[in-house]
Formats: C-alpha cells, structure tokens, sequence
C-alpha cells in the first residue's frame, strides 16, 4: 500500500520480553503477540528491570513499557511532593488535593518534618494516628503505623539511626484512614490500572475493570504491627506465619458493588460506574497533570508508555482516597479474579500502544482508536469529547 509516495509503515505483533516478566509473557502470547529473542527484531519491549540499559538500543520504530521519569509518581516522596506543588499553582477546579490524598508530609525535607513533629499533640493521643511509608519500597515494606512519635523526635534530635534510616528511604508521614470500608470485617483496598499512553498529546486511559484486595484478619483500631490487620499487600499477608491460605484475599468488582449494595446498604447497584469511576478519573487527571513536568521527557529513540496500578482506599462513607502508584502492577494472576482482569487488560493495553506507534510513524493522527474497547478515556487532548466524565 502506498502513502504518499512512499511505503505504509506496519507495527507487527511482535514483543521482547525479559526473562522474569514470566506473567506478562504468559499473557501477551495467549493474546497472540509474538516474544521475539532478538532486541532487534521486536515491535516493542516489555522489560521489569534495569530499564535504563534498553534507551540506548532502541530504534526509532521501537516501543518499550517504561516512561524514562516514571519514578517521579511511583515513588510516594516524589508523588506528594508533585502534589502538593500543584496544588499551589493550580486555578480551583472540581478536584482538590484533599478530595482524594490524606494529609500528607515528606520527612526528608526539613521544613515539613518539622512542621508535621511541631504540631504533634502532647501528651501522644491514639486519636492520632499516621502511616509512615518509605517513599521508594513497595510490597508494603518498611511500612509503619504510629501515634507516639517522641523516639522519632529524640531521634532527629540526636541524629540516631531511625532519623537517618527515615531521611535516606525519604519516608512520608500520612495520616492514616481509620475508617476503611470493612468487607467482611476486614480492611479492604481497590486496585485500578490505567495507561499513559502518550504524552505528546497526552493521553491516558483507565481500565473499566479492577480488583478488590481484603486483609486476612479483622479490622482493629490495635495491633498496629500486626499486617494481616493494617497492611492491606498480599505479598505482606503471605509472608505473615499466621497467614490462612483459605481466608480469600481478592474480590472481583462485580462481588465488591454486590456487597456494598445487598450487604451493608450503602448505595445502589450504580455506585461502582456512576460515582467511583467519576472520582478516580478526576483525581488520576490530577496525578498526571501535577507531575507532566518530569513525565514529558522521552528516550531519544523510539517511544515509551507506562502501565500504573493506583491503589484506593473506600473509607466507610464510600469516599475513594489514593494511597499509592506503581509500575506494572501485579500481573501475576494465580487467582480467579486476577485471571478474568489481567489478561484482557495487558493485552489490550499493548494493543493499543502498537496502534499508536503505526500511526505515529505514518503521520496519522490518534483519532477513534480500534484498539480501544475495555480501557476507558481519562485524558485525550486529540479527541476530548470522548471522555466520559468531561
């Protein structure tokens, strides 16, 4: 087929995969890509690790899964600190920061430590109570829950090790949401997925479908060091000795809406598609327009995408409150709700960047994407009257 006089470029099927994304290549075969060995050969990349090696060796034809500064919203210190830049600049709209992200404190910046130790209540109350997270661990590592914080403070006194340790992970200080939305008496949490496929235009997309993940034990406002109470991470339930391997750890979003709506009574059977979805695409937007600074650059060759996980924390009154972003979110899918989301969702989300690639390198615009159809718009700027929440 010509195209004005010259050849209609093709973007074929065809993928390298590193050897540990055994998931990702489990899934993107069954959907009829190609794993090609050769780095030379493939259409596009999907690699986990030491990504940076792979700039270099990209062709301009060629894709990989991995925006160059995508560490600036996976990294919790990174994230809130975007966040609270934007919040500052930005005109009001119909989304703030306090909609969606619990008061906030970056320890490693000393302004901030000391304003969040300074207005601590003393005598310590229990009513109190924060999260400290490492900014750049995952898995719910290094995770700690606290309403005392005199050790810390004697410790940035002193310059013991726990200040250190607190400087050099770059902790946040978040208050913690001791309402969660109980499922079956346990503390719950909702993963999303969704895609920034391109940054100029900028354009990203949520998967229609999700999961739901339940603590092993009920919910207490006690036991603060007890994970299978607090940290809702499978990784961090498993490894726990008093884990229950037949306590059921994922609900799909279908068993979610029915519980809500049936059990507890809190809403209508709507809830999940007329108000969730509206507030995380708003707050998403938010995510991505606060950090496009850092997320605008590119690989001098080809062109990156990045697929997130965002974690979202339904307190009891059904409020969504973000906890964190990640990279390639969880694709191992060795449970029945995983299995009926990830595949369609990887598959089509590779589909898609490959669509994007032929038209970018043919010079046609984005417009009516055939690869969409389970990812829903949350940006567009070729074709904004495709949002469903403009």
């Amino acid at each position: 087929m010509l195209w004005f006089g010259r050849k209609r470029r093709r973007v074929g099927r065809k993928v390298f995969i590193d050897e540990i994304s055994t998931s990702a290549r489990q899934i993107l075969v069954g959907a009829g890509f190609e794993p090609c060995k050769e780095l030379e050969h493939a259409d596009s990349l999907w690699v986990r690790k030491n990504v940076g090696q792979y700039y270099p060796q990209l062709a301009s034809h060629q894709l990989i899964n991995h925006l160059p500064e995508e560490r600036e919203i996976i990294n919790k210190t990174n994230l809130a600190t975007h966040l609270r830049e934007y919040q500052r600049s930005c005109v009001p709209g119909d989304v703030q920061l306090s909609d969606f992200f619990q008061e906030t404190y970056c320890l490693d910046a000393e302004d901030q430590r000391r304003q969040f130790l300074e207005v601590r209540p003393n005598p310590p109350s229990r009513d109190d109570l924060w999260i400290l997270k490492p900014g750049g661990l995952s898995r719910g590592e290094g995770i700690k829950i606290l309403w005392n914080f005199e050790k810390l403070k004697k410790s940035f006194r002193e310059g013991g090790k726990l200040a250190k340790e607190v400087v050099k992970e770059r902790y946040i200080a978040q208050r913690y949401i001791q309402n969660p939305l109980l499922l079956d008496g346990r503390k719950s949490e909702i993963r999303v997925y969704w895609l920034v496929a391109s940054v100029r235009p900028l354009m990203v997309l949520m998967f229609q479908d999700g999961t739901s993940r339940l603590n092993t034990m009920p919910y207490k406002l006690d036991d603060f060091d007890n994970p299978l109470v607090h940290i809702t991470n499978v990784f961090q339930q498993k490894k726990n000795p008093d884990y229950d391997p037949n306590v059921s750890l994922k609900w799909s979003w279908e068993r979610l809406q029915v519980y809500i709506n049936d059990h507890l009574g809190k809403a209508d059977g709507t809830f999940l598609e007329k108000q969730l979805k509206p507030r995380v695409h708003k707050f998403l937007r938010y995510i991505v327009k606060a950090s496009l600074h850092k997320l605008i650059k590119t690989p001098e060759q080809g062109n990156s995408y990045a697929l997130f996980g965002a974690d979202v924390i339904l307190d009891d009154q059904l409020h969504p409150w973000l906890t964190e972003v990640q990279k390639n979110p969880g694709l191992s899918f060795d449970d029945p709700v995983k299995v009926a989301v990830l595949p369609p969702m990887l598959s089509e989300a590779v589909a898609i960047m490959h669509e994007i690639q032929e038209r970018r390198l043919n010079d046609d615009d984005f417009k009516n994407l055939k690869s969409v159809d389970g990812f829903e718009w949350v940006i567009n700027e070729v074709q904004p009257e495709l949002l469903p929440n403009p």
